[in-house]
């Protein structure tokens, strides 16, 4: 009974030491983790509104459902064009999508911003090949008779959800914009 005890609170004593060590480590370090995390996305929105400068959070536009947010991209103080985070359910989970269309609801620029598909397939809707279909208009998006826009071969389900999303969001961004 009594080196029952002991062990007890032995165990006792190392988990209560492990936790605060942790608490503390996870407290120094989230700084840093969300200065990183905000320098992915604001590199992130550059690489979608590429001629853009400058970006602020658009509050005065309706956001859809599985609409994030919505960042203005600006250039010597003029809206160029938008940077919209959306969401789609892939195969494995949530798809996160960042898209940036220009004033003319065409699209500049799409990345994948976080995704739990499968390795070596449904990880592929990140690889420049499928992305860059995107970028040749709104009508190669929208047009629901001439789809232009090839899922990956093996990762159906993840690619045509973010094929859908991105058609929804132009048609439902579309209203807002012009």
């Amino acid at each position: 009974m009594n080196e029952t005890l002991r062990l007890t609170s032995t165990l006792t004593i190392i988990c209560i030491l492990s936790a605060v060590a942790l608490s503390f480590v996870y407290e120094s370090m989230n700084p840093i983790i969300e200065e990183n995390k905000n320098n992915r996305l604001m590199a992130a929105l550059k690489e979608v509104v590429p001629l853009a400068d400058n970006f602020e959070e658009a509050r005065d536009i309706e956001k859809f459902e599985g609409i994030e947010f919505i960042f203005k991209g600006l250039k010597d103080n003029r809206i160029i064009g938008y940077a919209i985070l959306s969401e789609a359910s892939g195969y494995g989970g949530d798809i996160k999508i960042l898209t940036g269309i220009n004033i003319e609801v065409e699209i500049t620029g799409i990345k994948i911003m976080e995704h739990l598909e499968t390795p070596g397939l449904g990880a592929r809707i990140e690889e420049r090949e499928f992305l860059d279909q995107f970028t040749m208009g709104v009508d190669a998006v929208t047009e629901a008779t001439k789809p232009n826009i090839d899922a990956i071969t093996g990762a159906t389900v993840s690619s045509t959800a973010v094929i859908s999303t991105v058609r929804e969001l132009i048609g439902s961004i579309d209203i807002e914009i012009k």
